[in-house]
Parts: structure tokens; C-alpha cells; sequence
């Protein structure tokens, strides 16, 4: 079950990551991360409430920590999707992502399979090969080593690449203090998280002097992305609650497949051959991780 819930993850926080990187080419990014947390927030309110869940301290303590560190890469990642192209900027997040928890895994003494460790390599080759399938910047005339150094720099740090990066590094560490909230309720960690992101977000918006709300015609796709990152949060939770950090964090982590996928098919993004088999990869990965 453990991985199933993982899938979930990754196919809601990659489906959401589409519809935010929509609108935030449309709104700014600080608007959207708050009114789609926000959203989110309510959804999750509202599953309280039917579900009758019982709050816990280290739930509520964990999942606002969580909350904290992810809102400053929450607000990252929406300003890299606008920026740069959405597959490079999700894939690079993914990998960091991924590779925080599998360390931290490892380090509190999990050991994973000889197999499982196989898919999880097949996995992160499949999320870099998605990455490195967009093509270079062009570079200009001259074959002078000094601006061929240059040039070099400027494709490794171009718009979306930095935020993209260290996105995926806050994403982890909110993946391995979903972890410490230990087993029970899945909801009210990922209320406290998203809470906590939708307060530090609009904070963040008051100080920046940014807008809080974005446009009216832009809240179908904004609350879209919050509630289907809601979604991921309470399936993320069951997933580290069920399997071993160091394995379901790395499925969770494969949200660029969808998203990816929804940008060639949506909006013509180029996808190369590279990327395809970037993308076979990742699911050949999951199957491996599945059956180990």
C-alpha cells in the first residue's frame, strides 16, 4: 500500500504542479501559493470533519514544521515553473526531492532490498534524463575557451534551474518531518502543513508588497492546484506511515512524469527522445520498486 500511496503523491503534486505552473504564468506566484493553499486548506478542513479525526500533538508539531520549511520552496517552485520550462524546473526538484529523504532514510538505519535499491537508481536516471532532454541555450559565434566557460554557467543557471533546485531540497525536508509525525491520522499533519505554508506564504506576500489573491478568472486553476496538493500531502503522509522513507519518497518524487507529460500534450513543450525514455524509465522504476 505503501507504494500506492506514494503514485497517488506523485501523480497529484505532478497534475497541481501543471495547473500552477498555468497560472502562475497568468498571476503572481506569491497569489497563487496562497490562494491554492488556501483552497487546499478548506478541503482539508472539511475531510476533518467527516472523518472525525482526532488532532495529535507530534501530528500538529511536525506537519506545521513541515509546513514551514516547504512554503519558502512552495513559493520557489511556482517562480521557477513561470520562469523556466515546467519539465526542467519539476524534474530538478523531483531529484533533489527524492535524494534528502533517501539519504535521511538511510541514516536513521533503513536498508532497503538490493532490488528496491535498483529501482530507485532506475528512478533518478529517468528524472535526470527527463531534465537534461531540453535543449541548451544557443551559444554565439567564437570559439574562445573563456566564453565557452561562460556560456556554460549561464545553461546551468537559467531562469528556473536555481529555484527548481532548491525547491526539491526544502520538499525533502518536509518529507522527512512528515515522517516524525508518526503513525495515526493522515489528515491533520497535512492540515497543519498546509497552514502553515498559506500563513508564511502570506506573509511573505505582505512584507513583498505582492498581491494576496489572484485574479478572479484564475481561481478554478489555482484552487485546483491546492486541493489536489492537498491530496498528495495526506497520501505522502499514509505512504512514509506504511513503507520505508528512503523508497516511497523517491515514487512520490516522480511528479514531472505527469507534469512533463500535460506540458507536451497541452502546451507543445518540446519533448525529446531522451525524455522519453526518461520517462520509461521512471515507470519502469516504479514497477521495480513495486514488486521488491
Amino acid at each position: 500500500m505503501a507504494i500506492l500511496f506514494a503514485i497517488i503523491t506523485a501523480l497529484a503534486f505532478g497534475t497541481g504542479d501543471f495547473l500552477g505552473g498555468l497560472v502562475s504564468r497568468r498571476s503572481p506566484p506569491l497569489a497563487v501559493a496562497f490562494f491554492s493553499q488556501l483552497a487546499g486548506g478548506a478541503g482539508l478542513l472539511l475531510a476533518v470533519v467527516v472523518l472525525k479525526e482526532a488532532p495529535r500533538g507530534p501530528a500538529l508539531l511536525w506537519g506545521t514544521a513541515a509546513g514551514a520549511v516547504t512554503s519558502v520552496a512552495f513559493v520557489l517552485y511556482l517562480r521557477g515553473l513561470s520562469r523556466g520550462q515546467m519539465g526542467v524546473v519539476s524534474t530538478l526538484a523531483a531529484v533533489w526531492t527524492a535524494l534528502v529523504p533517501f539519504a535521511a532514510g538511510l541514516a536513521q538505519g533503513e536498508r532497503p532490498g538490493g532490488l528496491a535499491l535498483l529501482g530507485a537508481v532506475v528512478v533518478l536516471l529517468g528524472a535526470v534524463l527527463v531534465s537534461g532532454g531540453q535543449g541548451a541555450p544557443p551559444r554565439r559565434a567564437g570559439g574562445a575557451f573563456a566564453r565557452q566557460r561562460r556560456n556554460g554557467w549561464q545553461h546551468l543557471l537559467r531562469p528556473g534551474v536555481l529555484e527548481g533546485t532548491l525547491a526539491g531540497v526544502g520538499y525533502g525536508a518536509g518529507f522527512v518531518m512528515l515522517q516524525q509525525a508518526g503513525p495515526g491520522g493522515a489528515v491533520w499533519p497535512a492540515l497543519a502543513s498546509t497552514g502553515a505554508t498559506a500563513a508564511l506564504t502570506g506573509v511573505i506576500a505582505w512584507f513583498s508588497r505582492a498581491a494576496l489573491i489572484p485574479r478572479p478568472r484564475h481561481w478554478p486553476l489555482a484552487a485546483g492546484m491546492g486541493l489536489l496538493h492537498a491530496l498528495a500531502t495526506v497520501s505522502l503522509v499514509l505512504a512514509v506511515q506504511s513503507g520505508m522513507l528512503s523508497i516511497v519518497s523517491v515514487v512520490a518524487s516522480m511528479g514531472p512524469i505527469p507534469t512533463t507529460l500535460l506540458a507536451w500534450l497541452l502546451l507543445r513543450e518540446t519533448l525529446k527522445p531522451s525524455q522519453v525514455w526518461g520517462v520509461g524509465l521512471g515507470l519502469l522504476g516504479v514497477a521495480l520498486l513495486t514488486v521488491a
